[in-house]
């Protein structure tokens, strides 16, 4: 639940602030950048969703479409930190699957 709430909180946040008013020297990035950031966050919240329905291939597009969003980050010219702020979601999705033991997540999706 928590990557999609995030995800849609950071979408609203990214669509509210595209249009506010920028520091001085500051260039948004490119409509298509900012197309593909969209893209992949809604990527990233389906992915997560289908994990709900026990789908293994919804964690494999999960993190494809946060591996993408890192570079398109990159590519908008973000600092590093931020740019690579998707990553933590996934290392924090594969340490959950882990949890459990015998009776861990990642044995259960088909």
């Amino acid at each position: 639940y928590l990557i999609i709430l995030g995800g849609t909180f950071g979408l609203l946040g990214l669509l509210l602030l595209s249009n506010a008013p920028h520091r001085p020297g500051y260039h948004p990035p490119s409509p298509l950048i900012m197309g593909i950031v969209v893209a992949c966050m809604v990527a990233s919240m389906a992915c997560a969703g289908l994990l709900f329905l026990l789908k293994r291939w919804g964690f494999y597009g999960y993190i494809v479409a946060n591996l993408v969003l890192c570079g398109a980050n990159f590519a908008a010219g973000i600092d590093v930190v931020r740019a690579l702020a998707p990553l933590v979601w996934v290392g924090c999705l594969i340490g959950v699957m882990q949890i459990g033991g015998r009776y861990k997540a990642w044995n259960r999706l088909r």
